[in-house]
């Protein structure tokens, strides 16, 4: 007899105050949104391409969030862009939060959907350059593989 088993779509496992962290995110996003609607911040806008170059690719709303998160922003990318650059993530900071858009799939009848998401961003001031091991580092790193009784 065998038996199948389903699996379960992969849920990241979220804290209490991650949630709160996203829904406060979202509260403040709402507000700038207001407010860009009304004309509140073209100035400060005006000045971004000056100011802060590196984050004129993203949305005026996404400029305003990164803005108020960290007034000295110059240039951000996600984890993974800054590793594939060379550079960690130091331990112990936390992401900028942005609107990310993504689609939903397309019900029976209706067109696809398209919604927003929070993803995480960081700034050039909370990386570092990935050091490159010593040749005594990776010398002794080898010898910790080769060496299987180590517990």
């Amino acid at each position: 007899m065998t038996t199948t088993t389903t699996k379960k779509p992969y849920r990241r496992k979220t804290s209490a105050g991650n949630d709160e962290r996203k829904a406060a995110l979202r509260a403040i996003a709402a507000e700038l949104d207001g407010q860009l609607k009304d004309g509140k911040h073209a100035e400060r806008l005006a000045r971004v391409p000056q100011e802060t170059p590196g984050i004129e690719r993203y949305s005026p709303l996404n400029q305003l969030l990164l803005l108020t998160q960290c007034p000295h922003v110059t240039e951000v990318h996600s984890y993974r862009e800054w590793q594939k650059q060379g550079f960690q993530v130091r331990l112990g900071e936390k992401g900028l939060g942005i609107r990310a858009p993504h689609e939903r799939p397309a019900e029976e009848g209706k067109a696809k959907q398209v919604g927003f998401h929070i993803t995480y961003v960081f700034d050039t001031s909370q990386v570092e350059p990935i050091k490159e091991p010593t040749p005594e580092e990776a010398a002794y790193v080898r010898s910790l593989g080769e060496n299987e009784d180590i517990e």
